[in-house]
């Protein structure tokens, strides 16, 4: 998971949209029709709902990742398992 605050600070904000539904949902629920199209995600900059709605960030282009370090969670990790990718 990449943390939120970091991860728009180093994606412009003009560049990120937010959906108050998850966009998946069309292609993963046999049982209704869901609309999906250019409605669905909103600018951020134009945004104006609750952030407690948004569902779903999505990014025009590609997303710049903040610096972060990925680790194991120690207590999914089987044993003798590396804790990082160096293996430290």
């Amino acid at each position: 998971m990449v943390p939120t605050r970091p991860f728009f600070a180093v994606n412009h904000p003009w560049r990120i949209f937010v959906a108050t539904c998850n966009s998946g949902a069309p292609r993963s629920n046999p049982n209704a029709v869901i609309y999906r199209g250019y409605e669905t995600f909103s600018a951020l900059l134009d945004y104006v709902g609750s952030v407690r709605d948004i569902k779903e960030i999505a990014v025009l282009g590609y997303a710049r990742l903040p610096d972060f370090r990925l680790t194991e969670i120690e207590e999914t990790a089987e044993p003798g398992a590396a804790t990082d990718r160096r293996g430290t």
